[in-house]
């Protein structure tokens, strides 16, 4: 199952692994995301120093990969259709702004050959297909720290660079990232004022943003967010929680990782109230 994101080539999203969990009521899925406009990986030698560069090749793109656990119990709201909630392991450039538009394409494909009568229309038959609309939770932990006297001191948009040549005589040291840092002057039209700068950094090769905050003890703290300006609603708005994997986390994996799974079902059921 894969469906590609953008007609240009660059990037493609897909499905590698579905495990159904009946007793839990839940649905796990291991999606993946490769971005060819994402800077080629370097791994550098702790003992020698050396870096070596792994060059991406025609039509290869950085790979990375999360896990969503999604209910299937539906939530009633009251004049609402129902909601299903839904945990979303936390990846830089895999967050709702890549992953609502490729599971509508699914969900659109998956349905081609639903149809039924309208009644409204002389019972002509049409078809249909569900529209997947993903909404966040407010995050418990950053509102009420904001609300208890903390605020947000900035942000950081942070670049890799390759350096092959270092930037010493000896090429000993090597230049890795570099941050741009934002301090914030005013919480009023904050989450504004971040997404009219994303396209902006983005152009000058920025592929990452964390927001900077600290609570009402001085306690200074960041949070990763994407890219896009639904990610850094997420980042600001959506509730996270910590969750702890017996296993070591690769940034791709193409099989669902149980352990972190069984934690995050964990959390879905808390959630529901189970």
């Amino acid at each position: 199952m894969a469906a590609k994101l953008m007609d240009n080539g660059r990037a493609a999203i897909r499905i590698t692994a579905i495990d159904e969990r009946p007793a839990q009521q839940a649905l796990v899925l291991l999606v993946q995301h490769v971005n060819s406009n994402m800077s080629a990986p370097s791994i550098g030698d702790l003992d020698t120093n050396l870096v070596r560069h792994e060059p991406l090749l025609e039509r290869q793109g950085v790979a990375v990969s999360g896990h969503i656990v999604v209910s299937t119990i539906p939530r009633m709201p009251p004049a609402s259709l129902p909601r299903y909630l839904c945990l979303l392991e936390e990846v830089p450039g895999l967050g709702r702004s890549v992953l609502q538009p490729f599971l509508r394409k699914e969900f659109k494909e998956v349905a081609i050959d639903w149809a039924w009568p309208d009644e409204t229309d002389n019972n002509r038959e049409k078809h249909y297909h569900p529209v997947v609309e993903m909404h966040t939770l407010p995050d418990i932990t950053l509102r009420e720290e904001l609300e208890d006297g903390g605020a947000i001191t900035g942000f950081e948009f942070y670049q890799h660079v390759n350096d092959e040549h270092g930037i010493d005589e000896h090429a000993s040291i090597r230049e890795s990232k570099r941050i741009v840092v934002l301090k914030a002057t005013s919480q009023q039209g904050i989450l504004e004022q971040i997404t009219r700068l994303i396209p902006f950094y983005r152009e000058k090769g920025y592929s990452e943003l964390k927001v900077r905050y600290k609570n009402r003890n001085g306690r200074q703290k960041t949070g990763p967010m994407g890219m896009n300006e639904t990610d850094v609603a997420d980042t600001l708005l959506g509730r996270s929680s910590l969750i702890y994997s017996d296993q070591s986390l690769a940034q791709c994996h193409e099989n669902i990782v149980l352990s972190l799974v069984d934690q995050m079902i964990a959390a879905l059921q808390a959630a529901r109230g189970d």
